[in-house]
């Protein structure tokens, strides 16, 4: 099992509200689904496990920071970003499920409160994988300018499907 944590609560509370109430376990567990589901498609198998083995090789990368390409200053705002934006997109649409003996149960609002709508979840949900998509934008840019050897930059969200258009008779 993944145990190497890119990034940290701390870090993912400097750019998205993390309640008091989310355990240590529940933040971790979503966590690495981020790095597993998210992220690790993005960079390719082989920087993706070069980063979890040896992440410290990689501050520049997860941190972000200014940098410098034909003469024109550029900002990588960091792989720790993109997770902690993948991380709120899933918290807010899966965090409050539980799995009990009597089923997956969701937490029922107290008094003065109320329950987030499905659709308001799924706007949220939707708002922040497009901003953490956003901002992987500037980290790709970055792998691609500073020529890192491990990244295979064929985006998959570039790769066009021949379209092969077939007319059939239904008799």
């Amino acid at each position: 099992m993944l145990q190497t944590k890119l990034t940290t609560r701390v870090k993912v509370a400097l750019l998205k509200q993390v309640s008091n109430s989310v355990t240590q376990e529940v933040f971790d567990s979503i966590l690495i689904q981020c790095q597993l589901e998210d992220v690790a498609p993005l960079l390719g198998e082989n920087l993706f496990n070069d980063i979890i083995n040896n992440p410290n090789n990689y501050s520049d990368l997860l941190s972000g920071g200014a940098y410098t390409y034909n003469n024109i200053t550029y900002q990588n705002y960091g792989l720790e970003a993109v997770l902690a934006y993948y991380w709120y997109a899933r918290y807010t649409m899966f965090g409050n499920v539980t799995d009990t003996p009597f089923g997956l149960m969701q937490k029922v609002s107290g008094e003065g409160t109320q329950e987030v709508s499905q659709k308001a979840k799924d706007a949220l949900y939707t708002y922040n994988r497009q901003s953490a998509f956003t901002i992987w934008k500037s980290v790709e840019n970055y792998l691609i300018r500073t020529n890192n050897a491990l990244f295979n930059s064929v985006s998959l969200c570039q790769i066009k499907k021949k379209n092969n258009f077939n007319i059939q008779k239904i008799v």
